[in-house]
C-alpha cells in the first residue's frame, strides 16, 4: 500500500527488534521495511530505503541513541521516536532526546511476553501520531486516512463519561492551563525558559508522556527556568509562582480549600486515550476559576482538551490554542478550534508573551 507508513526499527536487542517488527507488521497501515543492530548499520540501511518514521533504542553499542540522533536530525531529519529502559538514566535520556528533535518516547518492557504484548496499542499509537509530525519545519506528507488499529485500539472514553459533574468550590483566583502531546516537551522548555516572575499565577501543565518518562521531564523543565518546576502530588496547594506537571497515569484536576488551588487526582479510565487528560484539568479549572484562567492547547493529535477549552472559552476566559505553523502535529489545536471557532490561534512568543502579561 501506497499510503502505509513505513519504519525502521533500531535497537541492539534481537529480542526487542522482534517484538517491535510483530507488533508494527500486525497493524493495519504500518510496514516495517527495514531493522538494524546498531547506529552504523542503520546509516547504511536508509541509503537504501524510503522510512517515514523511525524507532530508536537510547543505549546502543558503537555509537549511543543521542549521538545517533543529533546525527540523523542534522543529515536526514525524520520523526523518530524513542525506546528507553523505565531506570533514571534511561528516562532522563529520553527527555533529553526530546529536546534534539525526537517526537516521542516508549518505554521498554521487560522480556516478559505478557509485558511486551500490554504496550502494543502505545507503540502503534506512537508511531502513527510520530508519522504525522513536522520535523525541523518541513512538512511531513499527510498519511489519511487513520489506520483503523490506531482508532479501535480502545474504547473512546470522553469526560463526560467520567467526570460529568464537579465537586469544589469556586475560588477565582488567576491560573493558567496548558496541554500538549507529541511535540510538546521543547514547546514547553521555550516557553518556561522564558518565565521568571514570581509573581506568574501557578501553572499547571499536561503533558502526555508515557509511565516512567514524566518525572524526568519535570526535572528537565525545571533547569530551563528560575521558577520551580513540581511533578505534581495529589494534595499539593498550588502556589504563585510555581509550575506543576501531571504525573503520566493519573488524571490531574484542580478542586479548592479555603479559597485555594489543590490538586486532586482522579484513577478512572484514560480520557480522549490519555491519562492524565487535559479535559480533566480543564474541566476542573473551569469549576474552581472561570473566567479567571488562561488556558492554552499546544502541539499534539487527537482532541484531548477541546471540550474542556471551549468550556473555559464560554465561562469569559481566556483561550488559546498553539499556531499551525508552529506545531510539530497540529491536531488538538485544530480539534478545539473546530467545536470553538473563537480561541484566538497564538506562536510561541505570543504564548510567552500572554504568560508575562496574566503575570502583571
Amino acid at each position: 500500500m501506497s499510503n502505509e507508513i513505513k519504519v525502521m526499527v533500531v535497537d541492539d536487542s534481537l529480542t526487542m527488534r522482534l517484538f517491535l517488527n510483530k507488533i508494527l507488521n500486525a497493524a493495519e497501515g504500518i510496514k516495517v521495511v527495514a531493522s538494524a543492530s546498531d547506529p552504523y548499520d542503520a546509516m547504511e540501511k536508509l541509503k537504501t530505503f524510503d522510512v517515514d518514521v523511525m524507532t530508536l533504542d537510547v543505549e546502543m553499542p558503537k555509537m549511543d541513541g543521542i549521538t545517533f540522533l543529533k546525527k540523523i536530525m542534522r543529515l536526514k531529519p525524520m520523526p523518530i521516536v524513542m525506546v528507553s529502559t523505565l531506570t533514571k538514566k534511561g528516562s532522563e535520556t529520553a527527555v533529553e532526546a526530546l529536546n534534539h528533535g525526537a517526537v516521542d518516547v516508549i518505554g521498554k518492557p521487560s522480556h516478559k511476553v505478557e509485558m511486551m504484548e500490554s504496550l502494543g496499542s502505545e507503540i502503534i499509537t506512537k508511531v502513527t501520531e510520530a508519522s504525522r509530525a513536522r520535523v525541523n519545519s518541513s512538512v511531513r506528507q499527510e498519511i489519511s486516512p487513520l489506520p483503523v488499529s490506531y482508532l479501535t485500539q480502545e474504547k473512546a472514553i470522553t469526560i463526560d463519561d467520567v467526570l460529568k459533574n464537579v465537586n469544589a468550590e469556586y475560588v477565582g483566583k488567576r491560573i493558567i492551563g496548558i496541554a500538549s502531546s507529541t511535540g510538546g516537551p521543547p514547546v514547553l522548555k521555550q516557553i518556561l525558559s522564558e518565565i521568571t516572575s514570581p509573581n506568574t499565577p501557578p501553572i499547571v501543565i499536561v503533558q502526555h508522556i508515557g509511565v516512567g518518562f514524566s518525572e524526568a521531564l519535570a526535572k528537565s523543565m525545571d533547569a530551563a527556568t528560575p521558577l520551580p518546576v513540581h511533578h505534581a502530588l495529589d494534595g499539593q496547594l498550588l502556589k504563585r509562582g510555581n509550575i506543576y506537571l501531571a504525573p503520566a497515569g493519573i488524571h490531574l484536576g484542580i478542586t479548592s480549600e479555603k479559597e485555594h488551588y489543590k490538586i486532586r487526582f482522579y484513577d478512572f479510565e484514560r480520557v480522549n486515550r490519555h491519562k492524565p487528560s487535559a479535559d480533566v484539568l480543564f474541566r476542573t479549572m473551569n469549576k474552581v476559576a472561570g473566567r479567571n484562567a488562561l488556558s492554552f492547547v499546544l502541539t499534539g493529535m487527537g482532541n484531548d482538551g477541546a471540550i474542556g477549552l471551549q468550556e473555559l472559552y464560554k465561562s469569559g476566559a481566556l483561550t488559546f490554542v498553539q499556531s499551525e505553523e508552529s506545531c510539530t502535529v497540529y491536531g488538538m489545536p485544530k480539534a478545539a478550534l473546530h467545536i470553538e471557532n473563537q480561541h484566538k490561534e497564538v506562536g510561541i512568543k505570543q504564548i510567552i508573551e500572554k504568560i508575562k502579561e496574566y503575570a502583571q
